[in-house]
């Protein structure tokens, strides 16, 4: 992990100097927010780099933290550690400075890439931090000094309107604070940032002055509302949007859940009067797409899992299925007891219904083949029969980011190194067909899936992150629907494909 900016500045004072000394020597590694005096120019993509691997499938950007798309795939957003090259010579950029890039497709004509953030230091007093936790003797007041935020992850509304953005602080890539702001017209010339006038709002979700961790969180399909897993407990918040207040989930004497619109005043598991009513901890969350609900699937105890669905005003919560041990018979034909995996969570195009796709894990196999399963998202009974993914002997992982292509007969998830399509003629899941892989790539080259991929189905493309050789880049898979693509090449690089 990079270190950050006010820790690689402060690395020579650490030992044997106060706070306060670094707070003052500290102001000579700031951020210079200046931009070049000449007319702006944009960037070009050529030197963000792109590789090809394929006619349906390239790579683009480098050092890429995270990256979303619109429904309509015109624009994608990417945080990336690559120093703008439109910057201005003047401007400084460290070693581990981020910036927001802004790639906008125009009709017959090359991509329009930009950028519209860059890393900056906080400048409102509330989010200071102290040098000292009194003052000298003779000082009035403490000064303090103003923390680095750094970009981590990304989302944009579907209509390309509304940007959300997470951030760290410091040297740690915990998430802190979520920022929106409104996508600007004029991407040259407009930056953004959360200082007087750049256009970033704070989204109040979680309370930043008694560290209250941001662990996941998502924006919903319509761009009005945000979810978030915080604290240290995995507690489920939204905040709306459109409304400007935040839906907390507390329990009442008698253990029903309550819904609040203020942050608790302390930190959850100190505040006695604050017990958190709707748990993730670490487990799937995912929006139904008409942005009312939040499905939840989490483990419970030991190897068991439960999926739930939560009604985001009323605060209704509703356990569908809970999967416990259960026994399955090996290769060796014995009789092993497994657990089950989290479940793999996708809507169905009408919120009607939830697939799932989830592995049994445990016994000689570790793994043993997934299950694809429907069941109804108010009731919890199963719709249909369940199919089964084969895996390969040597496979040790499982599959992971289930995402609904837009039809309910065409599903993307990432699986030991690739992306994969399974189609589902008519909407059954016992009739689900052999994944196609959809990505070959030269040795070193390979999808991470700590986030879901964006497929856009208007464009039939998918993006997300792929590590190349030691540099992660934007990949981009084209023609996912099609059993072939139609303009397959030979892959640029060198390497053996597989």
């Amino acid at each position: 992990m990079a270190l950050s900016r006010a820790t690689r500045c402060a690395r020579a004072l650490f030992l044997g100097v106060s706070v306060f000394a670094f707070a003052a020597v500290s102001t000579g590694c700031d951020l210079l927010s200046s931009f070049s005096s000449d007319e702006p120019q944009e960037v070009n993509e050529e030197d963000v780099v792109n590789v090809v691997f394929g006619g349906c499938l390239r790579a683009f950007g480098r050092d890429v933290f995270d990256v979303a798309a619109t429904g309509d795939g015109s624009t994608v957003l990417y945080i990336s550690a690559q120093r703008p090259p439109n910057l201005a010579d003047e401007a400084v950029w460290r070693r581990d400075d981020r910036a927001l890039y802004i790639r906008q497709l125009s009709e017959g004509g090359a991509p329009r890439l930009n950028f519209l953030a860059r890393t900056w230091e906080v400048e409102d007093t509330e989010s200071q931090v102290p040098a000292y936790s009194t003052p000298r003797p003779g000082q009035s007041s403490v000064d303090g000094f103003r923390p680095t935020e750094m970009m981590e992850g990304v989302e944009i509304s579907e209509d390309g309107r509304l940007v959300v953005i997470a951030v760290s602080r410091g040297n740690s890539s915990t998430l802190m604070r979520l920022y929106q702001g409104a996508v600007p017209d004029d991407v040259l010339n407009t930056k953004l940032s959360p200082n007087e006038d750049g256009g970033l709002a704070p989204i109040p979700v979680n309370n930043v002055h008694l560290s209250e961790p941001i662990q996941q969180w998502s924006l919903s399909p319509d761009g009005s509302r945000v979810a978030a897993e915080v604290g240290t407990l995995g507690e489920l918040r939204v905040y709306d949007l459109a409304e400007g207040r935040p839906y907390v989930y507390g329990l009442d004497g008698a253990n029903e859940i309550v819904v609040g619109d203020t942050l608790p005043a302390e930190a959850p598991d100190m505040d006695d009067e604050h017990r958190a009513g709707v748990l993730l901890r670490g487990g799937e969350m995912h929006w139904s797409p008409d942005s009312s609900r939040v499905a939840i699937a989490r483990t419970v105890g030991v190897g068991s899992a439960i999926v739930q669905v939560l009604d985001v005003a009323s605060g209704e919560l509703k356990q569908l299925r809970r999967y416990d041990a259960t026994v399955l018979t090996a290769n060796d034909g014995r009789d092993y007891e497994v657990t089950w995996s989290t479940p793999q969570l996708s809507w169905s195009a009408a919120g009607d219904s939830l697939y799932m796709l989830q592995t049994p894990i445990g016994g000689p196999e570790l793994f043993y083949n997934s299950q694809f399963r429907e069941i109804d998202a108010d009731s919890g009974q199963r719709l249909g029969d369940a199919s089964e993914i084969t895996r390969f002997a040597n496979w040790r992982t499982e599959p992971a980011n289930l995402i609904n292509m837009g039809t309910d007969e065409s599903f993307l998830f990432e699986w030991e190194d690739h992306l994969y399509r399974a189609n589902v003629p008519g909407g059954s899941t016992n009739g689900l067909e052999s994944p196609s892989q959809l990505t070959s790539f030269p040795e070193g080259v390979s999808v991470i899936y700590d986030t879901p991929p964006d497929y856009v189905l208007e464009t039939d493309t998918a993006y997300f992150r792929v590590m190349d050789r030691g540099t992660l880049r934007v990949g981009e898979r084209s023609h996912v629907s099609q059993s072939e693509c139609p303009n397959d090449v030979q892959a640029a690089p060198e390497g053996d494909a597989r």
